[in-house]
């Protein structure tokens, strides 16, 4: 934590934010697999938190996007493609995301 800022940096808030942030066990990327289902969170200080445990894992057969365009706004979105017909479920959000991009 910032010096001078206020907040609390104590193995529950870290969870909290970790959990709020993966949401489970696994937390698929595009590149990677990260597991946290063996992490450990141990106070070492004032607003000091040692987290140790998380493992890499391989990325999921899943298809994972990002896009990025100039505009007036900044935004993100993700989404997961799983189950059958990956390849035109993917160019369907593609065409659907263009249409409403201009």
């Amino acid at each position: 934590m910032e010096k001078g800022k206020d907040g609390l940096v104590i193995p529950a808030t870290v969870a909290s934010q970790l959990l709020y942030e993966i949401q489970g066990p696994l937390y698929y990327n595009s590149d990677v697999t990260a597991s946290i289902e063996d992490m450990h969170l141990k106070i070492v200080g004032k607003n000091a938190v040692h987290v140790s445990g998380a493992k890499g894992l391989p990325p999921p057969p899943t298809t994972k996007v990002g896009i990025t365009a100039k505009g007036g706004w900044q935004a993100e979105f993700h989404f997961y493609l799983i189950g059958l017909d990956i390849e035109e479920k993917a160019k369907m959000i593609e065409r659907q995301t263009r249409a409403q991009m201009g």
